[in-house]
C-alpha cells in the first residue's frame, strides 16, 4: 500500500507541475502579445531561425582576426607602411627616432605624406 500511495502523489504531483507550466506558458505568451502590440511588431519583423539566438549564446565560433584588409595609414619614406594598428614595426619605430612625427607619415587621400612633400619641395 505504500507503494501505491507514492506512485498516486508522484502523479497528483506531476500533474500539478503541468498545470503550472501550462499557467506560466500561458501568461509568458500573454505578456509576449501585449509587448508585440504595443511594439507594433509585424511577423517580418521577426526572425525564427535561431541564428541570432546561437550568436547570443556563443556557438558561433570567432577567430579574433578581421578577415578584411586594412590600408595602410602611415609610409616612412623609405616606403615601410603600417595600418595604425598592433605594434609599430621597427621602420617607423627608427623613423620616428630619426625626428619624423606620425603626422608628417600620414597617408594622405592623394596618396602622398607630409615628409615626401617637404622632401620634394
Amino acid at each position: 500500500m505504500n507503494f501505491e500511495k507514492t506512485v498516486q502523489d508522484l502523479m497528483k504531483k506531476e500533474a500539478e507541475l503541468e498545470a503550472r507550466r501550462e499557467r506560466a506558458r500561458a501568461f509568458a505568451l500573454e505578456e509576449i502579445n501585449a509587448t508585440i502590440r504595443l511594439l507594433d511588431i509585424k511577423p517580418a519583423d521577426l526572425d525564427f531561425s535561431g541564428r541570432q539566438a546561437a550568436a547570443r549564446r556563443g556557438s558561433v565560433r570567432r577567430t579574433g582576426r578581421s578577415s578584411c584588409k586594412v590600408a595602410p595609414k602611415y609610409r616612412t619614406p623609405e616606403g615601410a607602411t603600417w595600418t595604425g594598428r598592433g605594434k609599430q614595426p621597427a621602420a617607423i619605430r627608427e623613423a620616428l627616432a630619426r625626428g619624423l612625427t606620425l603626422e608628417a607619415m600620414t597617408i594622405r587621400a592623394d596618396g602622398t605624406t607630409a615628409a615626401e612633400a617637404s622632401s620634394q619641395a
